[in-house]
């Protein structure tokens, strides 16, 4: 999966207030029931199974409800080609950037706490950002020009990706080098030195006062791009609650949702039940387009190659940092539970983790409309606060439900959220790169594309 891709105050009053502002209005998110037909259904299903008979995945795991009730809880193929372990539905599953709606949501529930504010300044939590210079030009450190903030990074643009924050292998500019001389890590798990000789890091709060070294990617508020944000939101978090993102989240949000399966590590009694995560060429030129995909019906997928081994992983131990931008591990019926709370407006069977409020506001469009890149623009799709979501601006390539919201992670785990036909989805297997996101949509066009004209 390409990088790339990918409002209030403290008080309970004042997030509803923004609510009736930014809620989508109810006209404009139909409610056509077409997903959960049956033959709908069956045929997102067949598409699956058939990409992983055509090997453009190991095995996989759909779940999809409908108003609570399970219409798909199916296991797939293979979770380890090596040693021929089938998939199963409590398989582990690598979430990477799935973690990030995660980490937003436990920063929503210190904003209603009163212990945070969507408008703080991030160097209210991490002094170091208060001096964080803005990239003007530049593909070297000796050519790097900057210039100082117009105004500062807030926890906001944290969440929707406006903090100027990048990823060290999304560009060329002196910015991206200087992540990878700093040893500024995505939170793969890969244990990478810094290039330019110093320590590596060793937590959270250096991993975020490292990242306020070096120059954000653009001014504070003014364009979507997708990085390290909110590994940053994951420290201000633990600065905010005095604990360590993982019991935090342990604490508000597994435990009161009952995901028992999530967390930062892999318990040595679930090792059993992890996936092998693989690596695959795409069919797709490099320089495609957003959305861009094949057909899973007619394209050959890559060959498939080992990139972690489920018994060598560095998930198999804990790490000294709770990345809160990729670092959770888990499954798809935990995964599925917690998009079941966001549908249902931050409650799950008598366990609330928000407030409806607080979801309403997550769920729509944040974007300021410069900030909205053309990429974004172009498929109707905008970020709200933790999640992707489909407004009304745009076509999206293919099916989404419009109001719909969702995120992916890069090993090719997918989740979406269909409010207005009370339908939550998940979709998992472990393949980084490939084209299983081209899978992800075909499905999407079985259970939502608008049947044919006679």
């Amino acid at each position: 999966m390409r990088r790339s891709w990918m409002i209030g105050f403290a008080t309970g009053f004042a997030i509803t207030a923004n609510v009736t502002e930014a809620a989508a209005p109810a006209q404009l998110c139909p409610a056509d029931g077409l997903a959960a037909r049956p033959e709908r259904v069956e045929a997102a299903r067949a598409i699956l199974r058939s990409a992983v008979d055509r090997k453009f995945a190991p095995g996989a795991v759909l779940i999809i409800k409908h108003r609570g009730r399970t219409i798909v809880s199916e296991a797939i193929g293979s979770s380890d080609l090596d040693r021929g372990t089938p998939m199963r539905t409590d398989g582990l599953f690598r979430l990477y950037s799935m973690t990030k709606p995660v980490t937003t949501v436990a920063a929503m529930q210190l904003v209603e706490d009163g212990r945070l504010g969507l408008d703080d300044p991030v160097s209210k939590y991490i002094p170091g950002f208060a001096a964080t210079p803005v990239f003007v030009s530049g593909d070297s450190a000796a050519t790097l020009k900057t210039e100082p903030q117009h105004r500062p990074v807030s926890v906001r643009d944290l969440m929707r990706h406006t903090a100027g924050l990048t990823y060290k292998a999304d560009g060329p500019t002196a910015v991206h080098r200087l992540y990878a001389l700093r040893g500024i890590d995505t939170g793969s798990g890969a244990d990478i030195a810094p290039l330019d000789g110093s320590a590596r890091v060793t937590s959270s709060a250096e991993l975020a006062e490292r990242l306020a070294t070096v120059p954000l990617l653009h001014q504070p508020g003014t364009r979507y791009s997708y990085g390290n944000a909110v590994d940053v939101l994951g420290r201000v978090v633990e600065v905010a609650s005095g604990e360590r993102l993982g019991a935090y989240a342990a604490r508000r949000i597994f435990t009161p949702l009952a995901m028992a399966d999530t967390s930062f590590v892999v318990p040595e009694k679930d090792r059993s039940r992890f996936t092998a995560a693989y690596a695959a060429p795409s069919a797709l030129p490099a320089n495609a387009a957003l959305l861009a995909r094949v057909d899973p019906k007619t394209a050959i997928p890559g060959r498939l190659t080992l990139a972690d081994d489920p018994t060598r992983s560095p998930y198999l131990a804990a790490r000294p940092i709770d990345y809160g931008g990729a670092g959770l591990v888990g499954t798809a019926g935990d995964y599925m539970r917690f998009a079941e709370a966001m549908r249902r407006g931050g409650t799950l069977d008598g366990a609330r983790i928000l407030k409806r409020a607080s979801v309403d506001l997550m769920r729509v469009n944040q974007l300021p409309d410069k900030a909205r890149t053309p990429e974004l623009a172009a498929g109707g799709l905008g970020f709200g606060l933790g999640f992707a979501v489909r407004d009304s601006a745009g076509t999206l390539p293919g099916a989404f439900p419009r109001c719909g919201y969702f995120w992916a992670g890069a090993a090719s785990t997918y989740f979406w959220i269909d409010p207005a036909n009370e339908i939550s989805g998940v979709l998992m297997t472990q393949v980084f790169g490939g084209d299983v996101r081209s899978v992800w949509l075909s499905v999407l066009d079985a259970l939502y594309a608008a049947p044919a004209r006679n």
